[in-house]
């Protein structure tokens, strides 16, 4: 069987045209870019069309990923490689991040925190999480809780209506975190955004990950002042929690103590 690089000028031409009547373009840069390759050329035309069509699939992965990223109000870099080193400083396993995304790829609602004290690698392992994720086309969205739950708890938000359809919209990611939640002084409805949250996000198959220097079990004291939708949280809470508790030591001050730094005094500058 001939291959494509084996035909005449012609053929090049006619596949452009094939191409752009099919809306393939990305297709014929897929060729133009495997032309020149030698392993390409040995290949039949089923084969190139094949290689082709691979490679076409993971351009489109590629351009997939950085569109959910771009929506997903991560950091722009998030270094993977302190990754391995949060999770053997807290005794956890990779197969506990890999539990949390099957969770969202067969849209099963799960609560996990990762709770534990400052500089243990909280954020690391959600941020990663959720890279992770975008990675294996799971839409995630990644927020500082403060300054959310303020958002969506304020008057603004109620007053124009913006609160239904803000929320609506949120709930069509398949992960959904919180960074550094409760850690900031508790603001009006604080407890029926959250109790909604909780309850949107299990009606929707929505897994919701909190990272937080305070254990599940003080969470209900933030919201004690309404004993019932403080009952309402928890009994949600514990129908679905998943807990990863770090305990290792600051990777800040082990950063810290593994470069040292000596700074000179003005009396010694003297």
């Amino acid at each position: 069987m001939e291959n494509l690089s084996s035909t005449s000028i012609s053929r090049e031409e006619e596949l452009k045209n094939l191409f752009k009547e099919l809306r393939e373009t990305t297709l014929l840069r897929c060729y133009l870019e495997l032309k020149d390759d030698s392993q390409f050329l040995g290949m039949t035309l089923q084969e190139q069309l094949l290689e082709m069509l691979k490679l076409l699939k993971s351009k489109r992965e590629v351009n997939r990923y950085y569109f959910l990223r771009r929506r997903s109000q991560l950091p722009e870099e998030v270094d993977v490689k302190p990754l391995d080193k949060a999770l053997n400083n807290n005794n956890l396993k990779k197969d506990q991040i890999d539990f949390i995304i099957t969770h969202a790829l067969k849209n099963t609602h799960k609560i996990v925190f990762v709770t534990g004290p400052t500089g243990a690698g909280k954020t690391t392992i959600v941020q990663n999480t959720l890279d992770l994720a975008l990675h294996a086309q799971i839409p995630v969205a990644f927020f500082d809780y403060a300054s959310w739950m303020f958002e969506y708890s304020s008057d603004y938000f109620k007053e124009h209506n913006l609160y239904e359809s803000k929320i609506e919209a949120l709930m069509k990611k398949r992960i959904i975190a919180f960074d550094d939640a409760l850690l900031c002084e508790a603001v009006p409805r604080e407890g029926e955004v959250m109790k909604d949250l909780i309850s949107r996000a299990e009606l929707k198959h929505v897994v919701l990950i909190f990272s937080s220097q305070i254990s599940v079990n003080d969470w209900y004291k933030r919201f004690s002042n309404n004993p019932c939708i403080a009952d309402a949280i928890m009994d949600r809470i514990t129908q679905s929690i998943m807990q990863l508790e770090l305990k290792g030591q600051s990777l800040r001050r082990t950063k810290a103590t593994s470069n040292p730094q000596t700074i000179s005094t003005n009396n010694e500058n003297k």
